[in-house]
């Protein structure tokens, strides 16, 4: 399991936020304290998981579809292989993020700037880099039409930023931390030493072509058609596509989970979009092409023992 299979260490100690910014966590103790065992905090992340499709479906009404076209989007984020494929992981603070990013985007969808302000708030106690998304749904509200609440959020993001940043240098890091912290750092150490990295860069091209491909062609490429709205997931893509670590370039990731409200909300403002209507492919046909593609990928790349499935 990974360092969040218990709250034992470090969430108690104050260094832990020299290794990762997520005070989120803390809202956790109380339920682990009644039930301090694994199965309490996979409960708790499957909760987290399952919970953003409320939020999801809401966006999706905001943005014009109807009832039938908003629970589809419900489904596409249930049952999209990465959502299962998160749920199953050992627990991680990431968890947290499905939900906070559904809520903001559906703030956005409403243009309600309460909603949106609140849901910024929580979603940077999540992580260290969700500043940079939050700047992007600042971004995104702005191109929304509501330009005076854009600038605010953008404002608040680079503020909080460089709090989270002070934090994180003025908690320090312990002899014992000291391996785990360095891990974190050298994910990413090889852009400071570019060209000249030691790296599998055949390997690394490959899987910086596929990540997309993967994560896009489950929904039938539908994002792509509402640019705007990943905007907020593009923290997470640069932080998963830039790291020398395999394993969080492959969508299979529990690092993956954040994007896909971001992604199904997308589809949903793409049903709209002047290229889909230029395209002559009805909206309700597109969202069917994106469930099949849905069905059919989650069968390949779901977490579930089935034939011809590459985890049978």
């Amino acid at each position: 399991g990974g360092a969040s299979t218990s709250l034992a260490w470090p969430y108690a100690e104050q260094h832990w936020f020299g290794f990762h910014f997520s005070p989120v966590l803390y809202l956790v103790v109380p339920f682990y304290a009644l039930w301090p065992s694994p199965v309490s905090l996979q409960l708790v992340q499957s909760a987290l998981v399952a919970l953003a499709a409320l939020p999801i479906q809401r966006a999706a009404r905001a943005l014009g579809c109807t009832r039938g076209e908003s629970l589809k989007a419900a489904i596409l984020y249930l049952f999209n292989p990465y959502t299962l494929a998160a749920a199953v992981w050992d627990f991680h603070e990431i968890a947290f993020a499905a939900p906070f990013f559904a809520a903001l985007l559906w703030g956005i969808a409403v243009r309600g700037r309460a909603m949106v302000m609140v849901s910024a708030f929580l979603l940077l106690m999540v992580k260290e880099h969700y500043a940079l998304a939050v700047f992007g749904a600042g971004m995104l509200l702005a191109r929304r039409g509501d330009r005076a609440g854009g600038a605010m959020l953008c404002l608040a993001a680079l503020v909080a930023g460089a709090a989270i940043l002070f934090i994180m240098r003025q908690a320090g890091i312990t002899v014992e931390d000291a391996g785990a912290v360095h891990a974190v750092r050298e994910r990413y150490a090889w852009l400071l030493q570019f060209p000249d990295a030691e790296l599998d860069w055949a390997g690394f091209a490959k899987s910086m072509a596929q990540y997309p491909f993967l994560l896009l062609g489950v929904l039938a490429f539908l994002p792509a058609l509402a640019p705007f709205w990943l905007l907020p997931g593009l923290a997470d893509g640069a932080a998963n596509l830039l790291s020398s670590f395999e394993i969080m370039r492959s969508p299979a990731s529990y690092h993956t989970l954040p994007l896909i409200p971001v992604l199904v909300i997308a589809v949903c403002a793409a049903l709209g979009s002047p290229m889909l209507l230029r395209s002559g492919i009805e909206r309700g046909r597109a969202l069917n092409y994106a469930l099949l593609a849905t069905v059919l990928m989650g069968w390949r790349l779901g977490p579930l023992p089935l034939s011809g499935a590459w985890n049978a």
